[in-house]
């Protein structure tokens, strides 16, 4: 068993409510300045924005309804600003068409959720699964940009852009030439050395295929990298992985049963989990676009990579990975709410090593953590050998949430932790001192629920001891959220 460090307040097991993390929030905020303890780097000076699934629960125009999926949230962007001598907070709705529905007109007007009723007009359910300009504008999973454009992305086709210092809503981007495909995944893309956002999209039809595409920046144009066939139902990814030659999907046998979502509206109702299926790791040619070869491994469940990279002959695809899909369905609204629930949301992270000479895959654990939203020094090491991983863990199996941060080297299997009575932390994310090449050379940030005081702070970490430097008091609670950036000013 590797060696574990503890750092933290509080060397006893968490405690505290993880519910006011799945609280709605309807609060938009700005402040100045907010009361900041600890000091934090005089050359951390930008913005940490993220997306919370915030609004769970809407009024309609006879009750009060709750999002049946916390996947479903309907999205608020969080931005602490770090400047100089100051730390100031916004929150702001992102003002999509299903939030306007809502707060305006008392009604939802999802056609496809991804667990929660929806609009029960079979039509528009089909116009949503099979039009290219289908799907919810609710983007509320992560945040990024292509050059100056910032935008809020989800598993469907369309950014929505923002304003990154007041926050306000732009609307739908609308490409001039684009790729066919119904849906995503958007939520993860990559980045190239260009700044240029790389994804893909799912195209069913009479040929289907996972469509590989590029976005440059200084262009309204998307356009088509690679083409990669497949038989039968479209197989569900979150992410994907990239190295420096190759780009890897990873589809796990998590089938979606088109026809079972036409007729419920629920992504959740049409995933088929195969437990005899097996994982396929098909590998693109970043030159050419030509599929290298689809590669087999035992069947295992992921939402999250944490990195990929070119090694001789193989390929290593380093992913947090579970034995199976259950965690989808332990977070629906309800049974996150529910306190004797234990949502199953942690994997354990493993590498898998595609030899592309024999065809075969060997995995190995590359560390005891309870682990998720890994992320790494992703302008230094993505697709590159690596030696760390950052994550929001599990301190055991039975934890009510996320209840450490974890630093991880995965080149020995050692860790070093943080955690805090009572706090539950969200996703770690790296900012690189300028000047620096140490690849842990800069700060971790973490916007962590204080259920203690019913507030959120930033929490700022030396990335290379992991001890606190500094954190800042958010004005109110902050909603268990997925992902988000640092933008430097």
């Amino acid at each position: 068993m590797p060696e574990t460090v503890a750092s933290s307040r509080s060397s006893a097991q968490t405690h505290g409510d993880r519910s006011l993390g799945f609280t709605t929030m309807k609060e938009e905020v700005r402040v100045d300045s907010v009361d900041v303890e600890g000091t934090l780097p005089d050359w951390l000076s930008g913005r940490l924005i993220r997306l919370t699934p915030a609004l769970l629960d809407y009024e309609t125009a006879t009750s009060t309804k709750e999002m049946g999926h916390w996947f479903d949230g309907l999205a608020m962007l969080n931005c602490f600003t770090i400047g100089p001598g100051k730390v100031g907070y916004a929150s702001r709705f992102l003002e999509s068409e299903a939030y306007a529905s809502v707060r305006d007109k008392k009604e939802s007007r999802y056609d496809v959720t991804f667990g929660t009723d929806p609009c029960r007009i079979l039509g528009r359910r089909m116009m949503s699964v099979f039009d290219d300009k289908g799907g919810t504008d609710n983007t509320n999973i992560n945040v990024t940009k292509v050059g100056e454009r910032y935008m809020a992305l989800t598993e469907n086709r369309a950014p929505m852009e923002f304003d990154p210092e007041t926050l306000q809503t732009y609307g739908p981007i609308h490409f001039d030439s684009d790729v066919p495909g119904q849906f995503g995944p958007l939520g993860h893309p990559h980045g190239d050395e260009s700044g240029a956002m790389i994804g893909f999209f799912t195209q069913v039809g009479r040929k289907s295929s996972y469509r590989v595409h590029i976005w440059e920046p200084g262009t309204n144009s998307r356009r088509e990298i690679a083409r990669i066939p497949f038989k039968g139902a479209p197989r569900y990814m979150h992410s994907f992985a990239m190295t420096e030659k190759y780009i890897v999907l990873t589809a796990q046998p998590l089938h979606m049963r088109l026809a079972r979502i036409m007729r419920t509206g629920k992504i959740m109702d049409g995933l088929d989990w195969d437990p005899q299926g097996r994982t396929e790791f098909l590998v693109v040619d970043r030159r050419n676009g030509r599929l290298v070869g689809r590669y087999e491994s035992e069947p295992f469940f992921f939402f999250h990579h944490a990195n990929a990279y070119d090694d001789g002959h193989d390929i290593v695809i380093d992913v947090v990975a579970m034995n199976d899909a259950a965690s989808v369905w332990s977070l629906e609204t309800a049974k996150l709410r529910d306190p004797d629930h234990k949502p199953r949301f942690y994997g354990e992270l493993r590498r898998y090593r595609v030899s592309m000479t024999t065809g075969k895959v060997t995995v190995e654990t590359l560390s005891d953590a309870h682990l998720e939203f890994p992320q790494i020094n992703y302008g230094k090491v993505n697709g590159r050998p690596y030696q760390y991983v950052y994550g929001t863990a599990y301190r055991t199996p039975d934890s009510a949430w996320f209840d450490e941060l974890v630093k991880i080297d995965v080149t020995t299997g050692s860790s070093v932790r943080w955690s805090e009575d009572g706090c539950f932390p969200g996703e770690p994310v790296f900012v690189r001192q300028p000047g620096e090449d140490g690849e842990d050379t800069g700060v971790v940030l973490s916007v962590v629920l204080d259920t203690k005081a019913g507030k959120s702070f930033l929490l700022a970490l030396d990335a290379n001891g992991f001890k606190e430097l500094a954190r800042a008091h958010a004005p109110h609670h902050i909603g268990f959220n997925f992902h988000g950036n640092f933008f430097r000013d």
